[in-house]
């Protein structure tokens, strides 16, 4: 359970509504995860006391972990996601963002332009390959004869873009 491993789960619960749906199409071979109608698309931003949330545990420094999915989610939950993140900031706890960009949400610039503000706050950003590849395209770190860096590429190329995105967007930490 999350709070046998130090997971605190704490705010208000929705009364009603689905967190999301997972369909699993097998001779597709794919999945589809609706989030958009889900419980916490529709929530009130108003009802979450990040800095309340937030607080110290049984005198337990907190970490904040974040997703990329969120923000696309719907408007309530940008809301929520950046509310978070300012709260966080304002109260000194360290955050980690996995940047986990879904196609079915939007475009890895759109999540990106709701990122990009907040760069700087985050201890570490987490990427995919392909995110990596996205993000040093969009950003032409890079020239087009050494994107995109492959799967199966070795340590230094990926150590190469990961620090020509990490300097270019002033994150801390990149992986």
């Amino acid at each position: 359970s999350g709070t046998a491993n130090g997971v605190t789960v704490a705010g208000p619960r929705p009364e009603a509504g689905d967190v999301g749906t997972f369909t699993v199409l097998p001779e597709a071979k794919t999945v589809h995860y609706q989030r958009r109608n889900g419980a916490f698309a529709l929530h009130d931003p108003a009802t979450l006391d990040w800095y309340a949330l937030l607080g110290r545990v049984d005198g337990e420094q907190p970490w904040l972990h974040m997703t990329g999915i969120t923000p696309m989610v719907s408007p309530a939950a940008c809301q929520s996601w950046e509310e978070a993140i300012l709260a966080a900031s304002a109260a000194g706890i360290p955050m980690s963002l996995d940047l986990n960009h879904r196609k079915q949400l939007g475009t890895l610039a759109d999540l990106w332009a709701m990122v990009n503000p907040h760069v700087a706050k985050f201890e570490v950003i987490i990427l995919s390959t392909e995110q990596l590849n996205g993000l040093l395209s969009q950003m032409r770190v890079f020239d087009r004869s050494v994107l995109p860096i492959p799967d199966n590429a070795d340590e230094a190329s990926f150590i190469g873009g990961l620090n020509g995105l990490r300097s270019r967007i002033g994150a801390k930490r990149l992986a």
